[in-house]
């Protein structure tokens, strides 16, 4: 937890920069849900600005949970997906489109008992985007504590290909205990 002596250097490389009490608006608005440029009409900011505050934010939190997220003793890990589309559905997309559009899944992993966001990812829902999202959570969890009890409702996406195992057989064996 960050307290006020502790704090997020965020380095645009321009001279102009927003004052923190500003940032700390702006942030807070987006948090309750205003668009981007709905914000940028409420502080009187460019939508750049506010686009470019949202992306130094996460790369600064990115970083400090990289950093501080180690050795975590969750007893009770609850992994789950949610779908979003970016610019069409993927259905709607025509069939040689190489842009980054399309179907996009937000993957994370959340301890049961604190609600503390262990990990997450965005990418697509396969297997390969799965792997490495369950292998940054095994690398976050202690392995001195007892193998969590894990619940999830994609356990056959999240994991294996190997369509043979159960579910709950494929987390226990992907986690390692």
């Amino acid at each position: 937890m960050l307290t006020q002596a502790d704090s997020i250097y965020i380095d645009s490389g321009m001279n102009k920069r927003l004052s923190k009490e500003k940032q700390a608006l702006v942030l807070a608005a987006l948090c309750e849900g205003t668009p981007i440029r709905a914000c940028a009409r409420m502080f009187k900011v460019g939508k750049d600005t506010v686009h470019r505050l949202i992306c130094e934010t996460g790369a600064a939190f990115a970083d400090y949970m990289d950093a501080e997220f180690r050795d975590l003793s969750c007893q009770r890990i609850e992994m789950d997906e949610q779908w979003q589309y970016v610019g069409a559905h993927k259905g709607r997309l025509p069939k040689n489109d190489k842009t980054k559009r399309g179907d996009y899944w937000l993957w994370a992993c959340i301890d049961a008992d604190t609600k503390l966001v262990l990990s997450h990812k965005i990418g697509k829902r396969d297997w390969i985007t799965g792997y490495s999202f369950v292998a940054d959570v095994r690398e976050r969890r202690s392995q001195r504590t007892i193998c969590p009890r894990i619940r999830s409702t994609s356990a056959r996406t999240l994991v294996t290909r190997d369509t043979a195992m159960e579910p709950k057989q494929r987390y226990s064996a992907s986690l390692s205990c």
